[in-house]
């Protein structure tokens, strides 16, 4: 799936613009997908619309994304 969502003309066009290779560090875009990868969940309907992202793509986000929060929440609960 993420293939198909990152293609090389989303990664050349959206991604690697916003990176600044010479910064020293960890770059603000990588510690914001850490802390909060689906902050821009919204931004994904806008994709769907313009067929950039289908449904069976976008249900397979939702998959990983309540596989990710259900472990977030057991770990937390672990640690307890």
């Amino acid at each position: 799936m993420i293939d198909r969502i990152l293609t090389d003309d989303i990664v050349k066009n959206n991604i690697v613009p916003k990176i600044d290779f010479n910064a020293y560090g960890e770059h603000e875009i990588i510690t914001n997908l850490k802390k909060e990868p689906f902050k821009n969940e919204r931004k994904l309907y806008s994709l769907i619309a313009d067929g950039q992202f289908n449904e069976k793509d976008f249900l397979e986000y939702l998959k990983i994304k309540n596989s990710q929060l259900s472990s977030q929440v057991q770990q937390s609960c672990s640690s307890d």
